[in-house]
């Protein structure tokens, strides 16, 4: 490995640094708490006997988390939640000069805004993790004697149907993120988050619309779970849903060189 090689891995590893301090200090990042209230908010209503939570049959704790995981999918609220931490991470740090002075002391603009997109994306897959651990401590503590037979996973094709929906609903976040990246290069936080909880919304009902919902990851995800669509049929869909998130990072990245970062 040369020098210069060396030099940039140095460069980026120290813009990523700068990037996840950032996004734990953050208080918009406390709003990812929400990944261990929805588990929890299902375990203390089992345990109260709410009518509001019905626990029925038999499911193990890996379709628990699952369960959870898609309902913040369905719902929007895990699109909303990011929207409002990626607003204030990559628009306000334009408004209030952070921007600039990072870039004076790392100068270099593609590093930086690289290092933006791994903590954020870092923090996707963080929030799924943490949700599933909160879902199984949840499931075990809370939920294990209300259902019959609790299991940690039901064999094989529990793995592949948690999974490969969590797999969806994980890319549809990633796209969402990617186009409010995109937007806030263009934009300042306010609007930003605004277009970013519309669009958001548009891809809500996205699904209902034909041939137009085959864009949304959630469309396919039901397909996949009503035995329409195979394990390879997702390969292929992810494929396409991950390529169109990185043109929109690469356009992003694109408008961001040029911008004047005042």
């Amino acid at each position: 490995m040369n020098l210069k090689r060396k030099y940039d891995i140095m460069i980026f590893l120290s813009a990523l640094k700068m990037e996840f301090y950032k996004v734990i200090r953050r208080s918009s990042t406390k709003l990812l708490l929400i990944y261990v209230a929805l588990p929890l908010f299902y375990g203390i209503s089992n345990i109260k006997g709410s009518q509001a939570v019905t626990i029925e049959g038999s499911f193990s704790a890996l379709a628990f988390g699952s369960a959870c995981w898609g309902m913040l999918g369905m719902t929007g609220l895990a699109n909303i939640l990011f929207i409002i931490l990626i607003s204030n991470h990559f628009g306000k740090e334009k408004e209030d000069g952070q921007l600039k002075f990072i870039l004076l002391e790392i100068a270099n603009r593609k590093k930086v805004l690289w290092a933006k997109v791994t903590a954020v994306f870092s923090l996707i897959f963080f929030s799924y993790i943490l949700l599933y651990i909160a879902s199984i401590i949840v499931y075990y503590t809370c939920m294990a004697g209300s259902v019959h037979g609790s299991i940690f996973i039901d064999g094989m094709d529990d793995i592949i149907l948690s999974f490969s929906t969590d797999f969806l609903y994980l890319i549809q976040l990633i796209m969402i993120a990617s186009i409010e990246i995109l937007i806030c290069m263009y934009y300042k936080s306010s609007v930003s988050l605004l277009l970013g909880v519309i669009i958001s919304m548009i891809f809500i009902v996205l699904q209902y619309v034909p041939i137009i919902k085959f864009a949304d990851p959630i469309y396919i995800a039901e397909l996949f779970n009503s035995s329409k669509i195979s394990t390879l049929g997702i390969v292929i869909y992810g494929s396409i849903y991950l390529c169109f998130a990185y043109i929109l990072i690469l356009l992003a990245m694109k408008k961001f060189k040029r911008s004047e970062i005042k």
